[in-house]
């Protein structure tokens, strides 16, 4: 039980299953359904290492780094191919569930923009209910078609997958496309505002994460009156992160 309430817990006492694993702190007192319990330390874990604790009880050994095995189908990345230039392309994940979670679509223009003058192309991805939010980031960040693409949209999951996957950086909020390039192993800036990167931080990469400090954070709401954890991250900022990764990049690329 990676969920660790009482519904999830009581769940697994219904499935009748003699081993049913969870957390031993889990809320709502669902840890009194479970036959194994998980001890986590008190100290903060992002997402992965914490899912990966509910392995001890059965045995098995979650100290070694993970790996992630995300397949990538051969028909999705010709598509991919396709529908862009040769070379190589960086993608711009503007969107993200909850307003709070994401950073301005002039910031994200303006980083567009510069990564299209020096010779960049940039790909905007998320889904159909984030086309117009891509496309507002593409109309103020410029007119050439050949170096900007909108495909919120317009990718299937896999094809999403495949896009990420041949990506040369992946630049995104706290999203599921973030963490899905970080199970590709692909190399990412993160901006985060309302959520705590050391609890759902891009795993492997939280030196990588972006955060301007306010007092309340993390609030993780939803709605906010002035999104200051947001609006105190700049554009020069995100810009000098990202000219950092890619110089990382190029000078060890068997990293990225």
């Amino acid at each position: 039980d990676a969920q660790g309430l009482f519904r999830s817990g009581l769940f697994t006492r219904i499935t009748g299953a003699q081993v049913r694993v969870g957390f031993a702190n889990a809320w709502e007192g669902a840890w009194i359904f479970y036959s194994h319990r998980a001890q986590l330390p008190k100290t903060p874990q992002v997402a992965v290492v914490r899912m990966r604790a509910l392995l001890t009880p059965l045995g098995i050994d979650a100290r070694q780094p993970a790996e992630a095995q995300v397949p990538i189908s051969p028909a999705a990345k010709a598509k991919i191919r396709a529908m862009l230039k040769p070379g190589g392309y960086i993608v711009i994940v503007p969107g993200a569930r909850w307003d709070t979670k994401r950073w301005s679509s002039a910031g994200f223009a303006t980083v567009a923009a510069r990564l299209i003058d020096a010779g960049r192309q940039v790909v905007l991805a998320g889904s159909p209910a984030e086309r117009s939010l891509c496309e507002e980031v593409k109309l103020q960040a410029s007119s050439d078609a050949d170096a900007l693409h909108n495909l919120a949209g317009q990718t299937s999951l896999a094809e999403m997958i495949a896009l990420l996957a041949g990506a040369t950086l992946i630049l995104g909020n706290d999203s599921g496309p973030l963490h899905v390039a970080v199970g590709l192993n692909r190399p990412t800036v993160s901006i985060y505002g309302p959520t705590d990167p050391n609890l759902v931080g891009p795993y492997g990469q939280l030196e990588h994460v972006i955060r301007h400090p306010v007092d309340c954070h993390p609030c993780r709401r939803h709605t906010c009156d002035h999104h200051s954890c947001m609006a105190g991250v700049t554009t020069e900022i995100v810009w000098e992160k990202i000219k950092q990764r890619l110089a990382e990049c190029a000078a060890l690329p068997d990293n990225c």
